[in-house]
């Protein structure tokens, strides 16, 4: 109950500071999606030292960072796992100054309704994105449907006064993101980094961000019970409304992958419930996450093969009151959660679509000639002909999504009701 306060006192304060209101109750349009143009003024050679070694750990190289009238001192450096082989690099910008001056640097790009903001902010270079759009629009689909998932923005960046591309900017699953979320600091982080952590027995694709992963061992232990056992366990150790919020939004989009990878797990320790936080969702609206259309072979908007993906959902698929509540939640969110993503998807093409236009100009050329082997064999991760592809079709290929995607949605969780029937 405690958290059920915070969280809506937090909502309160979220739609009054953000340019986004997933307040489903609110009727007013969407006017400014969160974006700004970030200005680094850094030296030229030492950038160029990062980009040449994109797998150096090291402290970063100081920059002087502007974003609108503020501008402040902090370090840059190369961030994530596969954009380090492309050539244009995803980047990890660090604040040295104070929680209000970062406040007034990220706002209104993340608003947690208080003074504290992220001391840092990744800009993600979309390197296997083709869409650009796609884990946005992911994350906003998740929060429609009442679940957790971190804010999320664009960013134009300009180095030294030139284009360097176009970025999404993407809240980290943090200390300043949680603890106004939770109302305290006591918790443990987990993220689902492979598709072993699915919850079945042995699953080794967690890893720690804060604290152990011992309750993950009660948890995968559980469903070796009986089904009402494990049904009991799962429903007093989790928190129900952001587990079906998440199974909802990943069923509803899509998703290729995130039933068993790229999310994260948040352990409350006064309440003992675990969250679950929708991360990374750029395997959806019909497209893998490298830009090719879903495999024959894997169809996510197919519930007889989403369910045995994660342990944890199919164990509560044998629950009809459970598959009952998230029929509910669904038939009662999806015309809000449809027609805000329609709006959303024309404002992005509004505002963003040259912007996209120009970043695919700017370093096609270079990733054609210059990336680095990756360390996955026999795979192809730039498709230039289906990029191309995509930069004209993007907009309305998700438009076409939304629109196909209620009645099958609605007509797959009716099935899900047959499967837990006795």
């Amino acid at each position: 109950m405690q958290r059920c306060i915070i969280v809506f006192l937090m909502s309160l304060l979220i739609s009054c500071t953000s340019p986004f209101s997933e307040d489903m109750t609110d009727d007013t349009e969407t006017k400014t999606l969160p974006g700004r143009d970030i200005h680094l003024s850094l030296n030229t050679e030492a950038l160029k030292y990062l980009r040449d070694n994109p797998f150096s750990r090291g402290l970063g190289i100081p920059v002087e960072i502007t974003i609108g009238t503020y501008s402040g001192w902090g370090r840059v450096k190369i961030h994530g796992g596969t954009s380090r082989y492309y050539s244009k690099k995803s980047l990890r910008l660090y604040f040295d100054s104070g929680p209000i001056e970062r406040h007034r640097l990220f706002h209104p790009v993340f608003s947690c309704g208080t003074d504290e903001s992220p001391s840092s902010v990744v800009l993600n270079a979309h390197s296997i994105d083709y869409s650009r759009i796609r884990n946005f629009l992911s994350l906003y689909t998740t929060r429609l449907l009442g679940g957790t998932a971190p804010a999320a923005g664009f960013a134009r960046l300009f180095v030294n006064g030139e284009f360097y591309g176009f970025y999404s900017t993407i809240e980290r699953v943090r200390e300043e993101f949680l603890t106004p979320l939770l109302g305290h600091g006591a918790y443990h982080i987990a993220k689902a980094q492979d598709w072993n952590a699915d919850f079945k027995q042995g699953s080794q694709g967690f890893e720690s961000r804060k604290g152990p992963l011992s309750y993950l061992d009660k948890i995968t232990d559980s469903l070796s019970y009986p089904n009402e056992e494990a049904i009991a366990f799962i429903r007093n150790s989790f928190s129900l409304e952001d587990l079906t919020a998440w199974f909802l939004a990943c069923f509803y989009t899509g998703e290729s992958d995130g039933y068993g990878k790229n999310y994260y797990l948040v352990y409350d320790r006064i309440r003992e419930e675990v969250i679950f936080v929708r991360w990374d969702g750029d395997a959806t609206f019909g497209r893998y996450w490298q830009g090719e259309p879903v495999p024959d072979h894997w169809h996510p908007t197919n519930i007889h093969q989403v369910i045995p993906r994660n342990a944890v959902i199919e164990t509560l698929a044998r629950d009809s009151s459970w598959c009952a509540e998230v029929r509910e939640v669904a038939h009662s969110r999806i015309d809000r959660v449809e027609q805000k993503l329609l709006t959303v998807v024309t404002q992005l093409e509004e505002q963003y679509a040259a912007t996209i236009q120009r970043d695919y100009a700017l370093w096609n050329e270079q990733n054609e000639s210059s990336f680095l082997e990756t360390p996955w064999e026999g795979e192809v991760y730039w498709d230039y002909t289906c990029y191309e592809e995509l930069q004209r079709s993007q907009f309305e290929e998700i438009r076409s999504y939304i629109r196909k995607r209620r009645a099958a949605f609605l007509e797959e969780l009716d099935t899900l009701i047959e499967l837990s029937s006795p």
